[in-house]
């Protein structure tokens, strides 16, 4: 099984040689590994090149700069492979990652092959895999394989991460499925789709990824296009469940989608109201809006009281006055 291992670059050249070298250090060969140089202006774009001048399997891509779910959707666009991968050029895999995810494929059958990963704060200058203590840095769920009704309902509780960097996929889950370019939070955008288009996803709790989270990355930035993409996310993740309670869900998880939709929004809101930022208002202004469309999904009559009162908030108490009491009640909760 020719695995097609996937990674977007873009301005990385402090950790991109480590997470290269953790793909071709993998037990697994069979592999090729697509770069995708996102229009990098750090010599990221020379790296890729390098390496690709030494080892076959590497293919390099360069475009003009898009985005990181542009740059995925070119990785699939030209893979070869049988399954793909997808590994943020600041990430390492672990060198049994193929190797095990490749077995379980096989030996199950699964679409979709999903495993453990651990997230470190680790400055530019310290290596990932040198890290002793792996934990877990996900919800853990009982090892096996899920249908995808099942999957359907783990992703909802949200024990099954949104994230796409911690599964193999069989080719099929992607040969009419793309990600939302332009945007971010594309992972939480497409997670439903993916688990569409599957039978049954095979889960394992072995730490096979490990994550650098950085506090540049650009969901810690705060704007006003990086808000409007979360929203936009938000809606389609919680849609999906509305849309199709016939097929995947029930009623009752729809009408909990409902909610933990607006409660989402309402949280936004309170942080964002306190945030320094530019463009604050519109911001405020855009999840206003969106909190009004989904208060048209609910019914006060019938919500409960926690539903009911901060519907009550929104509409007649002033933004800083409900921001204390927002801060207030999580404080005693």
């Amino acid at each position: 099984m020719l695995v097609s291992v996937i990674v977007p670059v873009y301005n990385a050249d402090k950790f991109l040689k480590e997470t290269i070298e953790s793909v071709l250090a993998q037990t697994y060969q069979d592999f090729e590994l697509i770069l995708v140089d996102d229009g990098s202006t750090d010599g990221s774009g020379s790296i890729c090149d390098g390496y690709a001048r030494t080892d076959e399997r590497i293919k390099v891509v360069h475009q003009a700069n898009k985005g990181l779910s542009a740059a995925r959707n070119a990785g699939l666009d030209i893979m070869n492979g049988d399954a793909c991968f997808f590994l943020d050029s600041d990430d390492a895999a672990l060198p049994n990652l193929l190797e095990k995810t490749v077995i379980y494929m096989k030996e199950y059958n699964a679409d979709i092959v999903a495993f453990s990963y651990t997230n470190f704060m680790i400055p530019d200058d310290k290596e990932l895999l040198k890290e002793k203590e792996l934990k877990p840095s996900i919800p853990v769920c009982k090892e096996g394989l899920y249908t995808k009704q099942e999957a359907m309902d783990l992703q909802f509780r949200e024990v099954l991460p949104t994230v796409v960097t911690n599964k193999l996929y069989k080719r099929k889950v992607w040969e009419n499925l793309r990600f939302c370019e332009g945007h971010i939070y594309e992972d939480t955008d497409i997670i439903f789709s993916v688990i569409e288009n599957i039978t049954n996803i095979y889960i394992t709790n072995e730490i096979l990824l490990v994550r650098r989270l950085r506090e540049g990355s650009i969901t810690k930035i705060f704007t006003y296009k990086n808000l409007r993409d979360k929203v936009m996310a938000y809606r389609h993740y919680y849609q999906f469940v509305i849309r199709h309670k016939k097929d995947y869900f029930t009623t009752e998880l729809a009408d909990q989608a409902v909610k933990k939709w607006y409660e989402t929004l309402m949280s936004e809101l309170y942080f964002y109201a306190v945030k320094e930022m530019d463009n604050k208002a519109k911001a405020v202004a855009l999840l206003h809006k969106e909190i009004r469309n989904v208060e048209k999904l609910i019914d006060l009559k019938k919500a409960g009281s926690k539903i009911r009162i901060a519907a009550f908030i929104h509409s007649y108490v002033p933004l800083p006055i409900a921001v204390r009491i927002y801060k207030l009640y999580n404080k005693v909760r």
